[in-house]
């Protein structure tokens, strides 16, 4: 489905059901503002996520998940300047200003191995080296270091943190959503 925005046409996603719990779309960064006068804007990808962009690659922006074609990108410090076919001015890419982009899950790059990206881990079941139950992972906190992981126990008030190190998280199983973990003994 296209829909018309002045000169421009641009593809409307339907919405569906994600694949095997896999969420449909993954919020990746924000386009800031419109840049100088040629219709490129100002993208700030997250951290969390490594996202790849090349000319012809199709993001989906905003609520509505509207797809744009990458016409062309340059690296800016932390950033990226980012013009969309079809889109030629600044006038005609001010509406994107401070909307999210998402990507489906395969579009996102390859971790190396023992990393995850948090929509991965969201939910999954934590216990302990013993097999005792720990709780379930409901935040994952990007610090710049490492993740950390905030672990609730059903019935408790309280939470438990768990840095995403290899010397705590022993293993993550994908598919019992399970991840087992050494307990850092706090003195």
């Amino acid at each position: 489905m296209t829909k018309s925005l002045g000169s421009n046409e641009v593809k409307v996603r339907k919405s569906g059901s994600p694949q095997s719990g896999e969420p449909l779309s993954i919020a990746v960064g924000k386009i800031r503002k419109p840049h100088g006068v040629m219709g490129e804007v100002v993208f700030e990808p997250f951290p969390e996520y490594m996202v790849v962009l090349k000319k012809g690659k199709e993001l989906l922006v905003g609520k509505k998940k509207d797809t744009y074609t990458i016409r062309s990108v340059r690296k800016m410090d932390q950033n990226y300047l980012i013009a969309f076919q079809g889109l030629d001015d600044c006038d005609e890419v001010g509406h994107l200003r401070n909307q999210l982009v998402y990507f489906e899950p395969e579009q996102l790059e390859d971790l190396p191995k023992g990393k995850h990206y948090p929509h991965q881990v969201l939910g999954m079941h934590v216990i302990d080296e013993k097999g005792e139950s720990v709780g379930q992972l409901v935040e994952v906190l990007i610090t710049g270091a490492n993740d950390v992981y905030v672990v609730k126990n059903e019935g408790a008030d309280d939470e438990i943190l768990l840095p995403a190190i290899e010397s705590v998280i022993l293993k993550v199983d994908s598919d019992k959503k399970v991840i087992t973990v050494r307990l850092p003994i706090w003195e």
